[in-house]
């Protein structure tokens, strides 16, 4: 799967790969491609191919709607000055 360069590995992501059906899976493995994109890898199987072009999302902040999503961890972390970080890991 063909992304951007900058999408973190362990994201979820969401797609559309049928007209109507979605579905999301956990990007495992990625190779650059010297061009601001890279191959990706997925840990789950894909039941049919993804047709071209196929709508993307990310999984914001809630996954299951129960633990975090990826993106959500990095953007509430990212939120936390890091005189406060200090004091888990003086």
């Amino acid at each position: 799967m063909k992304l951007p360069a900058v999408v973190p590995l362990g994201s979820r992501i969401m797609f559309e790969y049928q007209p109507g059906l979605w579905t999301s899976r956990t990007l495992s493995g990625r190779t650059d491609n010297g061009d601001g994109t890279a191959d990706y890898k997925v840990s789950e199987i894909f039941a049919t191919a993804v047709q071209d072009n196929a709508t993307l999302l990310a999984h914001g902040m809630n996954s299951d709607f129960v633990h975090p999503a990826l993106h959500g961890i990095l953007r509430t972390v990212s939120r936390i000055p890091q005189s406060e970080k200090l004091k888990f890991y003086p």
